[in-house]
């Protein structure tokens, strides 16, 4: 087997309940090979955020196949990066760090998503006016939206 359950010191995530987002390897350990992109998900469809008088954060994910989700990748060439599943794992995090501390379970299903898939398109928009970053990316036949605006001081 894979050794006895464990509970993350940061999250207090148990390993029955998926990969901790906080996960660090140790020492000089090298970090989980990458799951296949043929890997099966699944239809996630999550929602979470964090609102506080200085952060307002969003992160929504669906399939692709429910629709209704606009993903204008063709019409925004200067805006559109690719990306692996683990390097989109370290920019992602970046941006949802707060909500994934609040909802760990599914920061670990979204953090399984998009570290499964072989490439992941990203359209990133940054609103000058208000500071908020938006995140648009298409994975695994899903799409996710990151929504960030800080309070400016």
């Amino acid at each position: 087997g894979a050794g006895p359950a464990k509970r993350c010191p940061v999250s207090g995530m148990h390993t029955d309940e998926g990969e901790c987002p906080f996960a660090r390897p140790k020492g000089k350990q090298k970090a989980k090979a990458p799951a296949p992109p043929t890997e099966a998900v699944g239809d996630l469809r999550e929602s979470f955020s964090v609102q506080t008088d200085a952060l307002d954060l969003r992160v929504d994910i669906r399939p692709e196949a429910d629709g209704g989700v606009d993903f204008p990748w063709g019409s925004n060439p200067d805006r559109q990066q690719v990306m692996t599943g683990r390097a989109a794992v370290e920019v992602f995090g970046k941006f949802v760090f707060e909500a994934c501390e609040q909802r760990p379970k599914e920061a670990a299903l979204f953090n399984r998503l998009v570290a499964a898939s072989g490439e992941v398109q990203v359209l990133v928009a940054r609103d000058d006016a208000d500071g908020a970053v938006r995140i648009s990316a298409r994975c695994n036949r899903h799409i996710v939206q990151i929504h960030r605006r800080e309070a400016r001081s």
